[in-house]
């Protein structure tokens, strides 16, 4: 996925990094986020579905 359609190789060399970290940002902290999104739906449906007292 290209982000900039510039031709200089400079700029294009300065936009990799700042690409990369968040890739790799993306790469740690979704499996991450997805964990802690499921936890909560469950925490949240077993406290729905547990019969009151």
């Amino acid at each position: 996925m290209v982000m900039t359609m510039n031709a200089d190789p400079q700029s294009a060399r300065a936009d990799r990094s700042p690409l990369r970290a968040s890739t790799v940002a993306a790469t740690v902290l979704l499996p991450v986020v997805h964990a802690v999104a499921a936890l909560v739906v469950i925490a949240l449906t077993r406290m729905v579905l547990a019969p009151r007292p």
